[in-house]
């Protein structure tokens, strides 16, 4: 049982705390506000001066499975000898031993997605984990939290390179049809298996067995998406099979913001800041967070980081301040928009009564480059602390 006192609590969901204090026991907050009676025998956190904040949420990463430094000799993210591979599991290859996750844990992320590649058409099922942990199941909050799928470049270029299909946007978008359509007959077959009451359905495909919650819209079809007409081709599958989307990355969303507004659909917008290396990222613009959210769009920023580039979320996020995003709405596009998009909001991504208690403090706005992290605390514990990033001294009571 602690408390965190003092420090200005940016809550995510209900505005901005002065001076307040934060009540934390068995992982739960107890409660937060600005005037709260600390209990006898609460350890006292002293945030006096300092920002506190949910623990970040980066909504689209391949940490993990990608490890920095070694990418042509361990590349876990991408099975690149089918273009079609629901049934590919991203929790199979993560390694919780990275020291990737410690390294973003300290920089206050305290939950990610992590997604197979873009290779594929279909690349498989992703999963939301904690950044600690000895085994994924230790890190693990969400096993199904979304069907990869990815139109425009990447596919073409890896299977136009072997001479064979996909090797154009229509043949992309034909075999991604193709498969939600065998899956759709597939589970009819299972049906009227089931209404003849035989004993087994002797068709398992396991391919079109991963598609079931899909198809069903119980998890998100997560589809990667640079240009306006890549994201109009994979509304217009949506739309053909009835499919609940995001769209990951939407590079050229601003180009179409109403189409994407009228239809609610959220966007994780990722990478904002790395260099334009193909030609679907040519109109990048850092101003599109701020398009978006001003329009209604439930807005993430993600990193789709692979290695360090996951630590600079909060970053991405003031650079989307200072080109036109409302402050509030960046901070939220890490915290409690990135957790509503991953399913987790009832959880995670704001400091409300009844949530776990992934809190962060920092010595600076949470948005600015200068800003440390002082202490993580997550699952119940603090995972991190540097008493020179954070002034003021723990106390007992």
């Amino acid at each position: 049982m602690f408390a965190i006192k003092g420090g200005t609590i940016y809550t995510a969901t209900n505005g901005i705390i002065k001076d307040g204090v934060i009540l934390v026991k068995d992982n739960k907050i107890q409660d937060v506000g600005e005037r709260i009676s600390i209990p006898e025998g609460y350890r006292i956190i002293n945030a006096e001066g300092n920002s506190v904040i949910p623990g970040l949420i980066d909504a689209h990463t391949h940490i993990g499975v990608l490890p920095e430094g070694l990418l042509s000799l361990e590349q876990d993210n991408n099975e690149m000898t089918d273009p079609i591979t629901p049934h590919m599991r991203v929790i199979d290859s993560i390694d919780p031993f990275d020291p990737i996750f410690e390294e973003v844990m300290q920089a206050g992320i305290t939950t990610v997605m992590i997604a197979p590649g873009s290779a594929n058409a279909i690349g498989g099922q992703c999963s939301v984990v904690k950044t600690f942990g000895k085994t994924v199941e230790e890190m693990l909050m969400v096993e199904d939290a979304g069907m990869k799928f990815a139109l425009g470049e990447n596919p073409k270029r890896v299977y136009g390179s072997q001479k064979k299909m996909p090797m154009t946007r229509m043949g992309v978008a034909a075999m991604i049809r193709e498969t939600l359509h065998k899956a759709n007959n597939y589970e009819i077959r299972k049906e009227e298996s089931r209404s003849r009451e035989e004993k087994c359905f002797k068709e398992t495909d396991f391919k079109l067995e991963a598609l079931h919650n899909v198809l069903h819209g119980k998890v998100k079809a997560r589809i990667h998406c640079h240009k306006a007409n890549d994201i109009m081709t994979a509304i217009r599958i949506a739309e053909e099979f009835d499919l609940d989307i995001t769209l990951e990355h939407c590079t050229e969303g601003y180009k179409i913001v109403s189409e994407i507004a009228k239809r609610r659909i959220p966007v994780v917008l990722s990478p904002l800041m790395n260099p334009r290396s193909k030609p679907e990222t040519r109109y990048r613009s850092l101003e599109i967070a701020g398009i978006m959210a001003n329009n209604g769009v439930l807005t993430v920023i993600s990193t789709d980081g692979i290695s360090l580039a996951t630590r600079w979320l909060a970053l991405n996020a003031g650079v989307c301040v200072s080109y036109g995003m409302k402050e509030e709405d960046a901070l939220k596009a890490v915290t409690i928009n990135a957790a509503t998009v991953l399913g987790i909001a009832d959880r995670v991504g704001s400091i409300e009564k009844g949530k776990e208690a992934d809190i962060v403090i920092m010595k600076g706005h949470p948005l600015e480059a200068r800003t440390k992290v002082g202490s993580v605390i997550a699952g119940g514990k603090i995972k991190y602390h540097k008493a020179e990033n954070m002034p003021g001294q723990e106390e007992q009571e």
